[in-house]
């Protein structure tokens, strides 16, 4: 018996040993040409091959238990007809029309379950207990539909038993009909949902899962075909066998090794198809304290039992404690750890006395690098350009964080994304507590009405995104539809009626327009060119749209809302990626500069208008406005104010800016919330990325697309920042081992002349100003 099961397991086991190694070795010939050393290749080979060879392991073990005969492959395809097609008629009607009954109970199963889940999880405020309740809900369907199914089944076959099927009957109801039926209505369900298919499949890599497709159809085609039917009993034994003994024996000595593994473990993780699958099923199992890291592939996690050591940990200065594995504690030094903002800069008079305006417009997922403002060859932002001409531009503006639900927060706080407080729940975007002190909220205080103009629901539905606002107006979401998906026009319409209401108050406004956002679509109007159907040539014309309509805004706004009392502020969110590092996961997946990258320009008639040559972050905006209207509040602002730079001043070319790619919704998971982090100068960037334990560094003025990674070859510039970051970590992200050092207080030395913040008394009883000439 051992000796039958022994020969059909090796015979079943030899097509999925074939597949192994197929599909390591394809897998490692695609690697780029910088990353097809010998190590990468072994590595990625393997960890390729263990991805079919694992679970192809239990596969054989399987089917060598419950399948009789000799278990070759080749005689599969007469098993599969007798068992699609049994000789018995009853014996066929019976099973097709039970799995007819199985398919449409499923169905039923989906489509009943997620009509039922869906308002529970809406309704329900708590994470944890609409989780339960869908659970419920989905056992109790499915018991029924499976209760159904099992009687529909009796009852068949009582008929059966009566009166013997026909042969029209025994076709129609046989199994192949089944599992025709399984696939058309499949095919029906794709063709309806066509177009979120289309936006799933254009935003996953398909290669890898073609690559294993195509190995598999490889390796069990020759088994079919008999390759294995006629080697020697040995020869079998050593294929079968050598194979998986040389993956797994690989496996091991890949494990053993130690050192800086960069190449190696980019190749596994990154660069290749298959590998970075398993990659990350094996770091899912072998990272025993869950901080992320492993000891292995040069991870470098030295404390594979402690979840407070590892590469990325907040490492607590002078404890005498490696929490990072640097070999060494955190010395404070004397580098910037961010902090030190400032928003009590001298004001003039004329300035600082009359009642603004305040008008904040933010377009979603701008990329700098396809705006003419930029130097882009195709005319997408005309008037963004005519706007420079008369504004401060901040020509290396960037986002704290990679994605709409990581950069609002910390622009509407000035605190980064670990500081900000939200709910600790699962799904996103998180609500955001009414413990933050919110841009639309200090400006409430200050006497001003604060409107928000939403585009889509995902804002409608973030609670504690418009704390603050006096109204919520939520028009435009109705003229987001499917195919159009364009709604720039409704935001202007309601921007511009909310501005020309209630004109005797001081307005705060916020406008925030959608269009250039995945999905591409074509916009609406016929005089918008048509460059192609690429997805960039589709953006460019979104782009085009969403300028004109932004033109509309301002020409409209200057007219209800006098261009001498208003301070304008045009920003993006986040940036949008279209360069090879981003073929797929086009934003919020790193902190890469183009991901980052957003216009950011400042009209008013006293800033001195041109570019100012700095780097800033989102965070300055909200320091700044509250500078230049001289408000007080207790405030823990992580930005600094750019009045100076507003006025004339020259640039801080020496400031370092730093941007996070936090997961709050990790606090509930209990994983890593820290992925990635990085520090920003006058020329150099780095970041680090903490999932894999990997640094880069980059000049990103000469290089925007971030091609040329210098960590290798600038490592004093490498050193400098890196502790720079790590110094900046350890006071804005939560330790797991111990508190953070205080936040700095709001700055207390003010220069000689600077003006005093105003109260909220004074700030709403303060004066109309004479208006000040625009330089």
């Amino acid at each position: 018996m051992i000796r039958r099961f022994a020969t059909r397991f090796g015979r079943i086991l030899a097509p999925v040993a074939l597949w192994a190694l197929l599909a390591g070795l394809l897998d490692a010939i695609r690697l780029p040409e910088d990353g097809t050393g010998w190590l990468p290749f072994v590595g990625v080979a393997t960890l390729a091959g263990l991805l079919v060879l694992v679970p192809g392991l239990a596969l054989a073990g399987t089917l060598a238990l419950l399948i009789g005969g000799s278990g070759d492959p080749a005689h599969l395809p007469s098993w599969l007809a007798r068992t699609l097609m049994p000789a018995d008629p009853r014996r066929r009607v019976l099973a097709g029309l039970t799995a007819l009954g199985v398919v449409a109970a499923s169905g039923a199963f989906v489509l009943a379950g997620f009509m039922a889940a869906r308002p529970l999880i809406d309704g329900m405020r708590t994470t944890v207990f609409s989780a339960m309740a869908v659970t419920l809900v989905l056992w109790a369907l499915a018991l029924a539909l499976a209760a159904g199914v099992a009687l529909a089944r009796r009852r068949i076959a009582e008929l059966l038993d009566r009166r013997p099927p026909g042969r029209i009957a025994t076709m129609a109801g046989s199994a192949p009909v089944a599992l025709a039926a399984l696939v058309a209505a499949v095919a029906v369900g794709l063709w309806v949902a066509r177009e979120r298919v289309a936006a799933i499949v254009d935003a996953v890599d398909l290669a890898p899962y073609i690559l294993l497709a195509s190995t598999g159809v490889v390796a069990l085609g020759a088994g079919m075909a008999g390759a294995f039917s006629t080697m020697r009993r040995g020869w079998l034994a050593a294929f079968a066998g050598g194979v998986p003994l040389l993956i797994l024996g690989s496996f091991v000595w890949l494990l053993a090794l130690s050192g800086p593994l960069d190449d190696l473990r980019r190749a596994c993780s990154e660069d290749a198809g298959l590998a970075p699958i398993a990659y990350r099923v094996f770091k899912d199992v072998a990272d025993r304290d869950g901080d992320g890291l492993l000891p292995y592939f040069g991870e470098g996690d030295c404390a594979p039992r402690d979840a407070a050591i590892h590469p990325g940990a907040v490492e607590i200065p002078d404890n005498g404690i490696d929490e990072d594995c640097d070999g060494e504690d955190l010395w404070i030094g004397t580098l910037p750890a961010g902090g030190d903002g400032r928003w009590d800069h001298p004001v003039p008079d004329a300035v600082r006395e009359a009642r603004w305006n305040v008008v904040l417009l933010t377009i979603d997922a701008l990329a700098p690098a396809r705006s003419s403002l930029y130097g882009y060859e195709r005319p997408t932002t005309p008037f963004l350009e005519e706007l420079a001409r008369e504004a401060a531009w901040f020509p290396w503006a960037y986002s704290q964080g990679p994605s709409t639900r990581l950069a609002f927060p910390s622009l509407f706080t000035s605190r980064f994304d670990s500081q900000v407080q939200r709910e600790a729940a699962a799904r996103i975007p998180l609500e955001l507590l009414p413990g933050n002190k919110m841009m639309a909220e200090i400006l409430q205080v200050a006497g001003f009405r604060t409107v928000a103009v939403l585009p889509t629901s995902y804002f409608a539905k973030w609670k504690g995104l418009t704390q603050g606002f006096d109204e919520v107006l939520e028009d435009p979401i109705a003229h987001y539809v499917r195919p159009l998906l364009h709604n720039a026009e409704a935001v202007t319409d309601a921007g511009l009626r909310a501005a020309a209401e209630h004109p005797q108050r001081p307005l705060f406004l916020w406008l925030h327009y959608y269009d250039p956002h995945s999905p591409e679509t074509r916009p609406p109007g016929d005089d918008i060119p048509n460059f192609g159907t690429a997805r960039g040539d589709t953006y460019d014309a979104e782009l085009i749209y969403t300028d004109r309509e932004v033109r509309r805004f301002v020409e409209g706004l200057r007219k209800v809302r006098p261009a001498d009392r208003t301070l304008l502020i045009v920003m993006g969110d986040h940036g949008e990626a279209f360069d090879a590092n981003h073929a797929k996961q086009r934003h919020g997946f790193d902190l890469h500069s183009v991901v980052l990258h957003v216009p950011f320009l400042v009209v008013a008639p006293f800033v001195q208008p041109g570019p100012i040559d700095m780097p800033v972050t989102s965070l300055d905006v909200l320091p700044t406005i509250v500078n230049l209207l001289g408000l007080a509040g207790d405030f823990q602002f992580e930005g600094t104010s750019l009045v100076p730079q507003l006025l004339g001043e020259p640039a801080q070319r020496h400031r370092a800016v730093f941007s996070q790619f936090y997961l709050p919704e990790n606090v509930h998971h209990k994983k890593p919330t820290l992925r990635q982090a990085g520090i920003r100068t006058a020329d150099l960037y780095y970041f680090r990325d903490y999932n894999v334990n990997r640094d880069r560094l980059f000049r990103y003025r000469t290089d925007p697309f971030e091609e040329t990674d210098l960590s290798t070859v600038m490592p004093e510039a490498l050193k400098l920042l890196k502790d720079g970051l790590a110094r900046w970590q350890a006071r804005v992200v939560p330790s797991a081992r111990g508190a953070l050092p205080r936040m700095p207080t709001p700055p207390t030395e003010r220069d000689s002349n600077a003006t005093p913040p105003r109260t909220e008394a004074e700030a709403r009883e303060a004066p109309p100003a004479t208006p000040v000439a625009p330089r």
